[in-house]
């Protein structure tokens, strides 16, 4: 179990580390100081590396912090309002993803120091357990014994940065590959995903809710992908008086076939494409082809890259062009002459 920021405290109940009493008293106390803190800091997230981040908070030394690290690309920074405006200003000008994080504090920033003493004396005398389930500390990023999660730790939590991607590494290398979010909705998914990729992973990322969801569908959606992927359903919680298998009526097989398929889509599922990049051919009547360029199937465009960013390469287009005059006009030789790339076409990180 990981919690980010907060949410540490539910995943220390939720790991048997602190009981329903003791979670009670840490978030209210976690809260109540907050009213004590002066207001003007906020917060950014920001779609940079760790190393970019550290870079950023020693141009504004004192003013900004970071707070968070999401994800080998994404960073949250916090502290004074106006220099993080002009690091979002900055970052925005070289299209890179910047923005303000709607909470009312700097948490994990010196904006924080004014209420050390009166968060650690009232969870002074704090009685952690051991931990039920396994759970990975993300103020150290390792997995932590429950003991440690006393008033200091609690402090450390709201002061220190969250190494949620060290806590979601340590995770990955434990061997877990499946992960469920719970909270009102996924926002950590994406940052769960590119851990994944970093470490050239494939995995499951599930969320318990769904903003715009019912929350029965949402969590029942969950539950039917965790039981695909083989994990036990405990029918005992909802049938705690047992049951019997009752055996459905035969029905005789009529071996008859009432296959309807139209025919793109038998050409679609049975037919080779005639090039990698002509998958489908678009029944219209200017000559047209779809192609899902995914980089898992082709691990080669992870190669091409302009400034760290992935770009489809002008060969591919070519390629491409040409591949499409010999399904036109038959096999013989072909000239491109007078081609133009209109638009740069970058390939996202993860889709």
């Amino acid at each position: 179990v990981v919690g980010h920021s907060v949410g540490e405290v539910a995943a220390a109940h939720v790991a048997g580390v602190l009981d329903l009493r003791q979670a009670i008293r840490v978030i209210f106390h976690r809260g109540h100081t907050m009213e004590h803190v002066v207001t003007g800091g906020r917060m950014l997230a920001a779609g940079i590396s760790a190393g970019d981040a550290a870079a950023l908070v020693a141009e504004h030394p004192g003013r900004i912090f970071l707070a968070a690290v999401n994800s080998p690309a994404s960073v949250t920074l916090s502290g004074d309002e106006p220099a993080l405006a002009a690091v979002m200003e900055e970052l925005t000008a070289k299209q890179q993803f910047a923005r303000f994080v709607p909470v009312n504090h700097a948490f994990h920033s010196a904006y924080m120091d004014p209420v050390e003493p009166e968060l650690r004396t009232a969870l002074q005398g704090l009685a952690p357990s051991a931990a039920a389930i396994p759970i990975v500390s993300t103020v150290t990023g390792r997995r932590a014994a429950g003991e440690l999660f006393d008033a200091d730790y609690w402090w450390r939590n709201v002061r220190d940065t969250v190494h949620f991607a060290d806590a979601i590494g340590s995770v990955i290398e434990r061997g877990c590959r499946r992960f469920l979010e719970l909270a009102p909705h996924p926002v950590l998914a994406a940052s769960i995903r590119e851990c994944l990729d970093q470490r050239n992973e494939r995995g499951t990322v599930l969320a318990s809710l769904q903003r715009g969801t019912d929350d029965q569908a949402a969590m029942l959606q969950a539950l039917g992908a965790l039981h695909s992927l083989g994990h036990p359903v405990r029918w005992e919680a909802l049938f705690p008086g047992g049951g019997q298998c009752v055996r459905l009526p035969p029905y005789p097989w009529r071996r008859q076939r009432f296959w309807n398929e139209p025919d793109a889509s038998k050409a679609l599922r049975l037919e080779a494409p005639p090039h990698p990049f002509l998958e489908r051919r678009i029944a219209c009547a200017d000559p047209t082809w779809e192609v899902k360029l995914d980089r898992r199937l082709f691990p080669y465009l992870s190669d091409h890259r302009i400034q760290g960013r992935a770009l489809f390469p002008a060969a591919g287009f070519l390629e491409m062009a040409l591949a499409a005059a010999r399904e036109i006009f038959g096999p013989g030789g072909y000239v491109l002459e007078n081609v133009d790339l209109i638009n740069a076409l970058y390939l996202p990180e993860t889709d």
